[in-house]
């Protein structure tokens, strides 16, 4: 439970990142983004509506996150709704929840969803997933993941 709640709270400082448009000044101080696309697939099938997420590793960096679309493929924003990531080496990890649970605990708080794939994608300490993202862009990323 604590690694969803920790994962849907990055998630949205990295939606509410993208927030107030206007602002051109804050705009030029943050770092120069990169084009960031792949396909997510499970099991040999593209993962539609799968959230996938990338976390700096040692070093200072930005995040960002993407929804797969019907085809597995996603395009990762560091400053929604703007695309693309920052370079560097990335954690990430990949859920996709099973929206119909639903519920609440004995403390009234909300019972998240069950995994539709294995847990530990969830877990930057045990997806095993990592990405480089060149100076370049990467526009051919590839994550497959297994049972």
């Amino acid at each position: 439970m604590k690694r969803v709640s920790l994962f849907l709270s990055l998630a949205a400082v990295a939606i509410a990142s993208g927030c107030g448009g206007g602002d051109t000044q804050w705009k030029s101080n943050r770092p120069a983004t990169v084009p960031a696309k792949g396909v997510v697939t499970y099991k040999d099938q593209p993962l539609a509506g799968a959230i996938v997420v990338i976390q700096p590793g040692e070093k200072d960096g930005i995040g960002a996150s993407a929804l797969t679309d019907a085809e597995g493929k996603f395009e990762l924003k560091a400053f929604p709704p703007e695309g693309g990531a920052v370079p560097g080496g990335y954690s990430v990890t990949i859920m996709k929840m099973d929206n119909s649970a639903t519920g609440e605990d004995a403390n009234g708080r909300p019972v998240l969803q069950k995994s539709l794939i294995p847990e530990k994608y969830g877990n930057p300490a045990q997806s095993g997933l990592k990405v480089e993202i060149s100076k370049d862009g990467n526009s051919a990323i590839q994550f497959d993941l297994k049972s």
